[in-house]
């Protein structure tokens, strides 16, 4: 799958999941996020079976996280690829607890991220 395929994918698995929470989810662009549903603003990133479980923020997207003070979600969907993908929540908070890299934020996936996983299919 390519990266663009698998974006995609995410995209498309977490608006399926917050219609299914009873929420009105909407795609946007240039904003630092990607969706925003009934007051959350959500930075979405997939993943297939990862090699290395983390994902990369630009400066976009670290200015959405300073920005943003209410309702801030990163959703990575794991396995986007397979027909058991998994959602991994993070808040604001939790992501701003991650050091800075350059122009870039590293945002690790631990083994407690694993444990609090929503089985999306």
């Amino acid at each position: 799958m390519v990266l663009v395929d698998v974006t995609r994918k995410a995209v498309e698995l977490v608006l399926e999941y917050e219609r299914n929470q009873g929420r009105s989810p909407k795609e946007v662009k240039n904003v630092g996020y990607d969706v925003f549903s009934d007051g959350l603003k959500i930075e979405v990133k997939g993943r297939t079976l990862p090699k290395r479980p983390q994902v990369l923020f630009s400066e976009e997207n670290i200015n959405a996280v300073e920005r943003e003070e209410e309702g801030y979600r990163l959703y990575i969907v794991m396995n986007c690829d397979s027909d058991k993908p998994f959602l991994i929540i993070l808040d604001r908070e939790q992501v701003k607890q991650i050091h800075r890299e350059k122009r870039q934020w590293v945002i690790p996936i631990h083994k407690k991220h694993y444990e609090t996983a929503i089985q999306l299919r």
